[in-house]
């Protein structure tokens, strides 16, 4: 069996972890399978050591939205808004006025032959699995349209699609989330890393209960470092284990009201520290230079 595993990883540990998680997991419970993993993150990732684990290079769904307002006077300050709407409409389309398989691919080249359309890409593949995270939202819209044309294209060639760990919305646009909702109907099974808005999200969208649930992070299935490994480390920052408080903070363009609070993080780390004798360990996890947790523990510190 062959199964393609998708995911959001880029230069965020957290995502890195969840992708982890999941082929431990899948290598367990399914140990003939070979597992062909979407290679999109920069970090370094162990599970390309493991037998049976391959990368397989990233596949990008052309846009329909190729009229740009990016050099139209006025208008280019809607640019990200424009793209946004006109996905979300496309992806209401999308298994009603056209098939998610039959969308073309930018040039690549696959096992030596031009792969030219979705359906040719997912064809070597029995099965498909997404990795969880909260990139299914329209803020991340160029990501949620290219993961639902995915799920669509297994589902249209009688494929089973699992999904884990998932947190979905929100939603500024009823069509992206109309559209989500109809490529999630079409899966084996939707997990969820939380009980409310995902939750709610499968139950209006009218999933059948039998196959959704909800399951944690994906990241909570990853086995802890070694203990002396974890000693070392913290030692070369002046710390020991389980006496220190951790925090994580990210500020990006979409958690950009996060920016108006750090003067009372600040503080309450601050007051943390001293009522408990501890130093604060601000723990990175996004480093992207968009939303880098580095830059946001710079400013609080």
């Amino acid at each position: 069996m062959r199964i393609l595993i998708d995911h959001g990883a880029a230069r965020n540990l957290g995502d890195t972890g969840m992708v982890e998680a999941v082929v431990l997991q899948l290598r367990n419970l399914l140990p003939h399978a070979e597992l062909y993993v979407i290679d999109r993150s920069p970090l370094r990732m162990p599970i390309w050591d493991l037998p049976q684990v391959f990368r397989q290079a990233p596949y990008a769904v052309r846009p329909f939205w190729s009229l740009s307002l990016s050099k139209v006077p006025y208008f280019w300050r809607f640019e990200r808004s424009w793209r946004r709407t006109i996905s979300g409409l496309f992806l209401g389309c999308l298994g009603r006025l056209r098939t998610a398989g039959s969308l073309a691919l930018p040039a690549q080249k696959e096992n030596g032959s031009q792969t030219k359309t979705l359906a040719e890409f997912c064809e070597p593949f029995d099965a498909l699995h997404v990795v969880g995270g909260g990139n299914l939202t329209d803020e991340f819209y160029e990501e949620l349209y290219r993961r639902c044309c995915l799920i669509l294209a297994f589902a249209e060639q009688r494929k089973p699609v699992t999904l884990t760990g998932q947190q979905l919305g929100p939603f500024t646009s009823t069509f992206s989330k109309r559209g989500l909702a109809r490529a999630l109907r079409r899966a084996s099974f939707v997990g969820l890393r939380e009980r409310s808005d995902s939750w709610k999200f499968c139950e209006e969208s009218h999933l059948d209960p039998a196959r959704f649930e909800v399951m944690g992070d994906d990241s909570l299935a990853l086995p802890p470092a070694e203990e002396s490994l974890v000693c070392s480390r913290l030692a070369e920052h002046g710390l020991r284990p389980k006496e220190f408080l951790a925090i994580n903070l990210r500020v990006g363009y979409y958690a950009a009201e996060h920016a108006r609070h750090l003067e009372k993080v600040a503080t309450l780390a601050d007051r943390l520290g001293h009522q408990f004798g501890l130093p604060v360990l601000f723990v990175p996890l996004a480093l992207n230079e968009l939303d880098s947790d580095i830059v946001t523990a710079k400013k609080v510190v």
